[in-house]
This record gives C-alpha cells, structure tokens and sequence, in this order.
C-alpha cells in the first residue's frame, strides 16, 4: 500500500512542481485510481523511484521551516559584557524566565538579560497542497500511538490531523490556529496529547477556553478565549497573540476534542 501510494504521489507532484506549482487546487488523492500507478513514467536519469521520491521531498522540505524565536543572550564576565545569541525553547510566568539554548548552552534566564530578535508581524508562508503534505509527513516515516497524527505549522499557522490507513497517513482536517507571541512562544517539538478536558478557567484572569488538549507542561491546544460570562475576548486567528498556547475556533477545538485521543503524536514544527 505504502509503495503504490508513494509512486501515486510522485506522479503527481512531480507534475505539479514542473507546471502547476502555483495552482490554489488538486486533484484528491482519492479520485486517482489503480491505473494511474501502473502508468510510471520514465525518469531518465533517475536511477530508480526512490530517488525520484528523494529530490521531490527535498523540494517540500526547502518550503517547510520552522518557527525559531531567536534572542540575545547579555553576559556579563567581570568588567566585560558579552552578546551571544540564543533560540528561546520556552517561558515561565508569561515571559519572566525563559528557557534558552544554543550549540553551547541549555540554561533558564531571566528575561532582563535578552532581547528577542524575530519580529511578530511577519507574514505567513504560502500554504502547500495537501498532497505535498501528505508525501512530506508519510515520507518522514511519522509514528503515533494512536491512529492519528498532528502537524502543527506555526509558519503557516495551521494544525494539520493526519489518519493512518493501512500505514499511510492521510490528511483528514485542516484548521487555523494561533500560536504564542514572540515573548511567550509556543514551545516546538515532538510531544504527546497527555491528557484532555472539555473547559478551564483562569479565575485571576476572568477568562476560560473550551476543549483543551494538553501537550507538554503548561502548553495546550484549545479554543479561543472566552469571558467567565461567556463572551468571546479575542478571536484572532493565524496571528501571534497567545501566552504560548494553540488557540483554535471553537467549532475546531470542539472537533479535534471529539476525535483525538490521548497519546496521539503532535509536531509542533
């Protein structure tokens, strides 16, 4: 199934990325049938499909980047002042300590010693097509204790649910998100949804968001914030406005609160 799916794909995207890059629509990975896999075609000096395969994803992965926060770093050594600069992996109490590395180091500061670099206003990148998507997370070989999978691209803004279906991940949702300010980031990696609930409150701030999934410590993916009297405070979405968590629209955190199950994998990219 794997083999037949991939040679499917090849065909197709390496038609789009020689003549139809920019087209906004695709045919549906379900509309092609058995004969289009018989109907390899010849890659000339291609030594086989897999390296076909190969150079297609390496073209996906040049349009796939991930969201950094970068700072830098004061030290202070005697009567000498250093600048380093460092990726910021996390905050504590909105934005008071963080959580920095670099080749170097892997240490919690206080937020006096940085000064964040990346701009908020940065425009999103152009979306894929779903069928790159598609290619892109099977040919990573994604694994997941359950049958889903999610994607989160924070370039582009968007949570990607992926199904296994006899071992090919197929691309089944698509929502819009919003990730954590450049001062409270959303923390990026490979976790798991550890635990899940259908409402929270923040008391000392007068507000609580609906359909939770927790993912690593204090970071969720939920629905927009609402009032404690039920009114929508911010409905921003594809923006950098959180504390660090992944807001979505209610509607799509309701969904994904339905349908994915704990221990499901999350790339939070």
């Amino acid at each position: 199934m794997k083999k037949k799916a991939y040679s499917l794909f090849l065909i197709f995207i390496i038609n789009c990325l020689t003549s139809c890059k920019n087209t906004s629509t695709s045919p549906s990975f379900n509309s092609l049938t058995e004969q289009i896999v018989e109907e390899i075609p010849d890659f000339g000096n291609f030594i086989n499909e897999m390296e076909a395969l190969d150079l297609v994803f390496e073209e996906i992965d040049a349009q796939m980047l991930p969201d950094i926060i970068y700072a830098i770093l004061t030290v202070c050594v005697g009567e000498e002042t250093f600048e380093i600069q460092v990726e910021i992996i996390e905050d504590q109490k909105n934005g008071k300590r963080y959580h920095i590395k670099n080749e170097y180091i892997d240490i919690w500061v206080e937020n006096e010693q940085l000064k964040i670099l990346y701009q908020e206003d940065v425009p999103l990148i152009e979306p894929l097509p779903d069928e790159y998507l598609e290619l892109y997370i099977n040919y990573l070989e994604a694994k997941s204790a359950t049958n889903d999978f999610l994607f989160v691209d924070l370039k582009r803004q968007m949570i990607f649910v992926f199904e296994n279906y006899n071992g090919y991940y197929f691309l089944i949702q698509k929502f819009p998100c919003a990730s954590g300010k450049n001062a409270t980031p959303t923390k990026r990696g490979h976790f798991i949804i550890e635990n899940k609930g259908p409402v929270f409150y923040n008391e000392a701030k007068f507000y609580k968001c609906y359909y939770w999934l927790k993912y690593s410590g204090q970071y969720l993916l939920h629905s927009v914030p609402y009032s404690l009297d039920g009114e929508i405070l911010n409905t921003a979405m594809q923006k950098k406005v959180s504390n660090g968590c992944i807001r979505t629209e209610i509607q799509n955190a309701k969904w994904l609160y339905e349908n994915i199950d704990t221990q499901t994998t999350i790339w939070v990219y």
